[in-house]
Parts: C-alpha cells; sequence; structure tokens
C-alpha cells in the first residue's frame, strides 16, 4: 500500500473519529451520565450536569452551600455557554436572565428584584449597546438610556427627575457587520434605533445608486424594543435612511441620514 493512500485512509480515520465525537456531544445531553459534584468535605450538592471528557455540555445547575438553587447554564458541544442562563436569590427568586453566544453576552439581560424587572438591557458580544431602561417598584420605566455600537451613551432621560425629555433625540448608529458569505459583492450593515419607552419607530431605506442592481428601497415597522436590523447592499453604494419616530407625548420626529461605507 503506498504512502499517499495510507495517509489518506488515516485522515479518513481521523475524520470519522471527529464526526462521531461531535454527534455524540449534539446528542440530547441526558444521554451522557450525569454527573454530581459536592462541596468539600460535604454531602451538600456543588453542581449536577452532563459532561463530555470534563466540558460541560447541555444544562449545568449549581447550588449555594445551603442546597439552593444558584444557577441553570446551558452550554454548547464546545463547552461555551449559549442561550439561556438563569441566576437565582437564595431565596428562590429570579436574580437575572441573560443569554450568550460562544460565551460572550448576546441578547437581552433582565435584571429582577422581589420577582419584578428592575433594569432591561441589550448585550451585543459582551458589549452593552442600544436601548437599555430600568423600571421602580411598580414595573413604571423610570430612567432610559440609549448606547451606540461602541458603548457611548447618546441618550440618557430620568423620567422621575425631568418633564421634559432628551429623547427628542432620534438616533440611529450603523456599522458594516460583515461582507455576505454567499456574494463577495455585498456587504451587511446593522443598525441600532433609539426608542424610548412607548414610542414607535419606521424605517425606509433606499439605495441611492448601483450601476449593476436596480434602486433597492426597504420599509420597516420596528416594534421591537431591542434592535438591530441587518440588511444586505452592495459595496460603494450609498444608503438614504429616512426614520420616522413617534415619542409617548404624540410628538413625531423624522431623521434622514445619507450613509456610505468607509
Amino acid at each position: 500500500m503506498s504512502k499517499k493512500i495510507t495517509n489518506r485512509i488515516f485522515c479518513y480515520k481521523k475524520l470519522f473519529l471527529i464526526v462521531n465525537i461531535l454527534s455524540i456531544i449534539s446528542c440530547n445531553s441526558n444521554h451522557l451520565p450525569e454527573v454530581v459534584k459536592y462541596f468539600p468535605n460535604s454531602k451538600i450538592i456543588q453542581s449536577k450536569g452532563y459532561y463530555f471528557n470534563d466540558t460541560p455540555v447541555g444544562t449545568l445547575t449549581t447550588f449555594d452551600s445551603l442546597g439552593n438553587i444558584s444557577t441553570i447554564e446551558q452550554y454548547d458541544s464546545m463547552g461555551l455557554l449559549y442561550g439561556r442562563y438563569v441566576s437565582f436569590m437564595s431565596n428562590g427568586d429570579t436574580d437575572q436572565i441573560r443569554y450568550y453566544k460562544m460565551d460572550k453576552l448576546n441578547g437581552i439581560t433582565t435584571s429582577y428584584k422581589n420577582n419584578k424587572i428592575t433594569e432591561s438591557a441589550f448585550f451585543l458580544n459582551d458589549k452593552q449597546v442600544g436601548n437599555s431602561y430600568f423600571y421602580d417598584s411598580l414595573g413604571k420605566c423610570n430612567f432610559y438610556n440609549f448606547l451606540d455600537f461602541n458603548g457611548d451613551g447618546i441618550i440618557a432621560d430620568d423620567y422621575e427627575k425631568d418633564s421634559f425629555h432628551s429623547h427628542r433625540i432620534f438616533f440611529l448608529d450603523s456599522v458594516i457587520s460583515k461582507e455576505d458569505k454567499n456574494d463577495s459583492s455585498q456587504w451587511q450593515i446593522a443598525f441600532l434605533i433609539s426608542k424610548p419607552p412607548n414610542s414607535s419607530t419606521d424605517l425606509f431605506i433606499e439605495q441611492l445608486m448601483d450601476s449593476v442592481k436596480p434602486i433597492n428601497k426597504k420599509y420597516i415597522n420596528i416594534e421591537e424594543e431591542y434592535f438591530i436590523y441587518t440588511i444586505k447592499f452592495p459595496k460603494n453604494s450609498e444608503l438614504k435612511i429616512t426614520g420616522n419616530q413617534t415619542t409617548q407625548e404624540n410628538k413625531h420626529k423624522t431623521l434622514i441620514q445619507i450613509w456610505k461605507p468607509k
């Protein structure tokens, strides 16, 4: 048997082994034996969950020294935090709910006190961006702020102190997120839009210049408070973005922005 064929067979065996390992990990974690760990010199459970080669897979539940649930965590096949993560107070009440992707905060993080929401914010790759809302004991939003893609604060409204709010500023931030993997001639652009409590926003996006394809137009009605919208567009094209926002004081604002990739 030639060296070339031998190397090829070895590669196939190695690939087969990797595929089998990944398939085992990707299976429901209940197919793996549950591992229970205890506090040192104690019969009190510290954690229980599923492991593959000492790596947590699927759901992992941790406990405090009194036996109360501390966290319920989710892990992907690589042992990285992925999906819903819940932490609890010692009395069993929910403390915080957050979402992960590849060990980084991605999505809405919500904090609680006495089973009522106290704060809700959006994270993108471990960085807080976009809209954040803070609530009083009655569940009413008493503070709002907006951060751009750099994490810089743009808008801050204190509803307890101010009767006239700075959110008259309508802010829209945009960034090139990545090149379209299916079409190298196109980029993807992501938007963050300020959305104060009890407001509504519409966006109308027009592609101004394109020598290859016809002009594209997109209309977006923004209903989500934590809004990141991604569109595809040809490289080197300009976009005209028209936004219309209605605030809780029933005031209408319009923002027109000409955007060109740098």
